[in-house]
């Protein structure tokens, strides 16, 4: 049936006895997290820094599967993409190692993503981070 719905179909929201019908919406965009953090602004080379996320929401019939990082280097051109994160919450944590050069600068940010492909949820405001170079001690740390 073209066009018609039935009246106890689970498409329809309200039906009336003269055929007039409201639809709602079937899907909606997850959001992405209103925060991005990371515990260290300018991390060492090489070390592993935690990003901290909060604030996303799930769609209408659209509940978080996880999330993607995106990010950039001042020296490319291209954003690079991470695996998906899985995490069904609204927020999160991941450890990710800064393994670009000092002086680098990174721009990150992070998305949700829903179970209904094509709904997730645009990339988050970006945060930037600088590599600083590797510690180095004047001598030996003394271990306690």
């Amino acid at each position: 049936m073209y066009g018609q719905f039935d009246l106890e179909s689970p498409y329809v929201d309200k039906g009336t006895v003269d055929g007039t019908i409201e639809l709602e919406a079937f899907y909606t965009f997850c959001s992405a997290p209103t925060s991005l953090i990371s515990n260290e602004d300018i991390p060492a080379q090489g070390s592993a820094i935690t990003l901290n996320w909060e604030g996303a929401q799930a769609g209408t019939s659209n509940p978080i599967t996880g999330y993607r990082l995106r990010w950039k280097a001042n020296t490319a051109s291209e954003y690079s993409y991470s695996n998906k994160i899985n995490n069904t919450g609204s927020s999160g944590s991941t450890k990710w190692t800064a393994g670009w050069a000092a002086g680098t600068k990174i721009e990150i940010s992070i998305m949700t993503i829903g179970t209904v492909s094509g709904y997730d949820s645009e990339y988050s405001d970006p945060i930037e981070i600088t590599i600083n170079t590797a510690p180095t001690w004047e001598t030996d740390p003394v271990l306690s």
